[in-house]
């Protein structure tokens, strides 16, 4: 299982990939960062108790793979881009609270003041 701050590390990532797109256009390196963010994205969900995070999970799944199939297919509208950057800005703020009410390694969550292990 990985933690909430390496999630949180990929997404950024794949963050600066999209950004990328903008200047240097479509090449192997920005694809397999969008892949792994991706793969990464579904392997992480869960079946409880992570609603809005698997949401946004989800999101990842579908948009990333429409842009990665948009860049094999000659390049991305600059809608599908937005679109990709949209869903990867909601996912980090998702895994950025998350991190934030369960500690560094998002195994356990804060109460009270006291970090709970799950």
């Amino acid at each position: 299982m990985i933690g909430i701050d390496q999630e949180l590390s990929v997404a950024k990532s794949a963050k600066a990939a999209i950004d990328a797109l903008s200047t240097t256009g479509p090449n192997s390196s920005i694809v397999e960062t969008l892949r792994h963010a991706r793969d990464l994205a579904a392997s992480a969900m869960t079946f409880l108790g992570e609603g809005p995070l698997n949401d946004g999970r989800d999101k990842i799944g579908i948009t990333f793979s429409i842009l990665i199939r948009a860049l094999g297919d000659g390049g991305p509208t600059r809608e599908k881009i937005e679109d990709a950057k949209g869903a990867v800005e909601d996912w980090m703020k998702l895994l950025d609270d998350r991190f934030h009410e369960t500690g560094s390694n998002g195994t356990g969550r804060l109460s009270r003041g006291f970090l709970v292990c799950a």
